[in-house]
């Protein structure tokens, strides 16, 4: 997220980061928007679309530009294509 900071416009600068217990990162824009970093998945406060874009242009720093963004969560495109595999998987044991 630093990186982006120094990168980007002003609305990223001047963040705060807390971590919990858990090891997952809670990003605070000034302008009050979230980002929760949990390791695998990204969410973000969809009240405005600056944060949106932040939460976005993060997950490509750390994933590159293959991402799903499903309303406020943001994966990995090979991750989100593994659970669908395996719940196709699922599907066909239970028959």
């Amino acid at each position: 997220m630093e990186q982006l900071a120094a990168e980007e416009a002003a609305h990223i600068r001047g963040f705060s980061a807390t971590v919990d217990r858990k090891g997952i990162v809670l990003f605070t824009l000034l302008d009050g928007g979230r980002i929760l970093d949990s390791g695998k998945e990204l969410f973000f406060s969809g009240k405005d679309d600056a944060t949106r874009n932040v939460a976005v242009q993060y997950a490509q720093k750390k994933w590159g530009k293959s991402l799903y963004v499903d309303g406020n969560k943001i994966v990995r495109l090979e991750k989100k294509l593994e659970e669908e595999q395996a719940q196709k998987q699922q599907r066909n044991m239970e028959r």
